[in-house]
């Protein structure tokens, strides 16, 4: 079953609830009605859709280096509208940034890369390109491209906020 027929079972489902609990004959409920429900479901295509990604974690989740290399790699199970970029770091770099971008296969959306300054932990969230898409199937990947100096970032969390196209 489809995502989209998915969402559709669920808006239904909610509307037979509606329509008992109210003692709504069926005719009382339209296609628009459905619509509408679902949208205030949050089940509409525009939905949000976010893509977390994490760097410098050893197996145990705790706070490692940071290197300087394509951390993951996800695959879009939908076509997706990036607006924003959203990150953390446990520990702030000394002596230069933490810099990273996003690629979508291998082509960056980033015109100007998110980074994290220099014994700071607020993050310059940088600029996406006019009009981002990802397609279904594009590999979404999380690149570190800088990393400090002495001690170097560690612990870097990156969330991709999106909605669905």
């Amino acid at each position: 079953m489809s995502d989209k027929n998915k969402a559709m079972d669920q808006v239904w489902r909610t509307v037979n609830f509606i329509r008992k609990s109210f003692r709504l004959r069926p005719r009382h409920i339209d296609q628009a009605d459905v619509e509408a429900l679902r949208d205030k479901l949050g089940v509409s295509p525009d939905a949000p859709y976010d893509i977390p990604f994490n760097a410098g974690f050893d197996p145990d989740t705790q706070p490692t280096d940071l290197e300087i290399k394509t951390h993951g790699t996800v695959i879009a199970s939908r076509d997706i509208t990036p607006q924003t970029i959203v990150a953390r770091i446990e520990t702030v770099p000394s002596g230069a940034p933490v810099v990273f971008d996003i690629r979508v296969n291998g082509a960056s959306i980033c015109a100007v890369k998110p980074s994290f300054a220099a014994d700071s932990s607020v993050l310059n969230a940088g600029t996406l390109v006019a009009n981002p898409s990802i397609k279904q199937g594009d590999a979404v990947s999380l690149v570190v491209t800088g990393i400090g100096i002495d001690p170097v970032g560690a612990g870097l969390r990156v969330g991709l906020k999106g909605r669905a196209a």
